[in-house]
């Protein structure tokens, strides 16, 4: 066991106004880098947003018609009603009548190809 003399205490022993300026400075020193590494936080955060901002975005303007398109139908694959508007024309009814038509005759031919 080593024992110290007063001098040897003193030379390890600081006055209250050094110790303070030592916690000062701690806390300084320890806050100044906090924010420092918040900034830098932030910043990455930033920057990973705008990197991947742009090709969402891309992807969302190329496929807004689909989007657009997929809203019309209910999630039960049903048609939503409430998209409907307007009034069809004798001509388009007519056509569309024709169209079923052609289906039909269509698929009967089809029916008669596989027997």
């Amino acid at each position: 066991m080593h024992l110290i003399g007063q001098d040897e205490l003193a030379d390890y022993t600081y006055e209250k106004t050094q110790i303070d300026s030592k916690d000062d400075s701690i806390y300084t020193d320890s806050t100044s880098y906090a924010f420092t590494q918040a900034q830098e936080a932030q910043s990455n955060a930033e920057q990973y947003a705008y990197d991947n901002y742009n090709p969402i975005k891309n992807t969302v303007e190329m496929n807004q018609d689909v989007w657009n398109r997929a809203s019309v139908f209910n999630s039960d694959g049903t048609l939503n009603v409430d998209w409907l508007s307007g009034q069809l024309t004798d001509d388009q009814i007519a056509s569309a009548g024709t169209w079923n038509g052609q289906v039909r005759i269509l698929m009967k031919m089809a029916f008669t190809l596989v027997l």
